[in-house]
């Protein structure tokens, strides 16, 4: 457990300092949409639905600390680094490998408690993940026009 709360400051610590491509705003605005994306979909799947859940069963404080980091981290990271002047297929790669990244990551949490299935399986996991990171640039591109304006 130690190990992915370390995991967690990291990558949070990597999230703040690193050097910044897109403004301030659109990280910050991109970020809580993120964040309520992400709290939101988890309520649902796991207090509502019951598919999965993070430590214990219910609203606990220490998963909802770790999600919070988590989203804002790599929404972050996501963002920040996104390829908004390449192609096409430079978009869907790299999309793809922050879906392959996010399943890997996911299977490990999985293998040390912090988060448990209950009804949920990697494959939708395997689904779900390029159509919430297409939603993460999608909401960029809004938070984006509408920094400009």
């Amino acid at each position: 457990m130690i190990v992915i709360w370390a995991i967690l400051i990291l990558q949070f610590i990597i999230a703040v300092i690193m050097p910044k491509h897109q403004p301030a705003v659109v990280l910050y605005g991109t970020s809580c949409f993120a964040i309520n994306l992400g709290l939101v979909v988890d309520n649902i799947f796991d207090i509502w639905l019951d598919l999965y859940g993070y430590f214990n069963k219910g609203i606990d404080l220490e998963g909802f600390i770790a999600v919070t980091i988590t989203y804002f981290s790599v929404n972050m990271l996501y963002i920040n680094w996104f390829p908004v002047h390449r192609s096409l297929i430079i978009k869907g790669l790299y999309i793809l490998g922050w879906s392959l990244f996010s399943i890997v990551f996911e299977w490990g949490i999985l293998q040390t408690g912090f988060f448990y299935y209950n009804g949920w399986h990697h494959t939708y996991s395997m689904i779900l993940y390029p159509i919430i990171f297409l939603i993460l640039y999608g909401n960029y591109r809004i938070v984006f026009s509408l920094s400009k304006k």
